[in-house]
């Protein structure tokens, strides 16, 4: 697999920016805020300040400000943050431009959350020591850091063939390609294919190529005893419910917490 391209995410969500929200669409997508808010609430804080890094267009911001939350959103891309700006629903949340790869701080936040596996781009075991170091310059001391990652299980699927999903007006196909380090900490290649129907009739088609890599749950757990933080555990998630300690031959996402020490 050749190396990865550190900028090829940024290019890729950059293209993507216009049509995001229809891609990303999803009708469980506030339930699924819901279930992190819960894990915060689990293992406190009472406070309300939460970063939402990795926000994108602010999909996932929106919810987290219905919980009652004040939010400021960080995304690396521009072109993700002018949606989110124009979209009146985001009205009254902070969104500004940051890079998880070197997070300055914009704040001492009660909450950090990165939901929709932003992490996964982070080059190595290196670079997601980076990202959490980052994180906790953003959280105050006993803050709670939550975010999802994927298992073996999901990317040995994603890798064994072509998927598609067809929504209608939108479809995406994807291709994985995994390392061969794999289950340990490798490199991922996923190129996707964005067909978007046209008011005319006609599809437009994005091609982009995400770099990620897979963590081991291991490798997660460390990187984040490494970096400013108390791990607090991982819940699992399959068959559309999470259930307490992560199972990563079954599961298809960790859930994880840790506390800024």
């Amino acid at each position: 697999m050749a190396s990865p391209d550190p900028d090829a995410a940024l290019r890729a969500y950059a293209e993507i920016a216009p049509y995001y929200n229809a891609f990303a669409a999803d009708p469980d997508y506030g339930a699924w805020m819901g279930l992190l808010h819960g894990i915060v609430q689990r293992h406190g804080p009472a406070g309300k300040l939460l970063l939402d890094a990795g926000c994108g267009t602010g999909l996932s911001s929106v919810r987290f400000a219905d919980l009652g939350y004040a939010v400021t959103g960080v995304d690396a891309v521009p072109e993700m943050l002018d949606q989110a700006r124009a979209d009146p629903a985001n009205e009254g949340i902070d969104f500004r431009h940051g890079d998880l790869r070197d997070l300055p701080a914009f704040g001492a936040f009660d909450v950090a959350v990165c939901t929709n596996q932003p992490l996964h781009y982070m080059d190595g075991e290196q670079g997601l020591r980076a990202a959490f170091a980052g994180l906790a310059r953003n959280l105050a001391p006993g803050g709670i850091l939550v975010f999802d990652m994927l298992t073996a299980r999901t990317w040995e699927r994603q890798a064994a063939g072509p998927k598609v999903r067809d929504r209608g007006a939108n479809i995406t196909l994807w291709r994985t390609e995994i390392g061969a380090a794999f289950p340990a900490t490798s490199p991922v290649r996923q190129n996707m294919d964005l067909f978007v129907r046209r008011a005319d009739g006609a599809w437009t088609r994005v091609s982009t190529v995400h770099p990620y890599h897979h963590f081991p749950d291991r490798a997660v757990r460390a990187a984040l005893a490494e970096s400013g933080f108390e791990p607090l555990g991982a819940d699992g998630f399959r068959a559309g419910a999470a259930h307490e300690g992560l199972d990563e031959e079954h599961d298809v996402l960790g859930l994880y917490a840790a506390r800024r020490v």
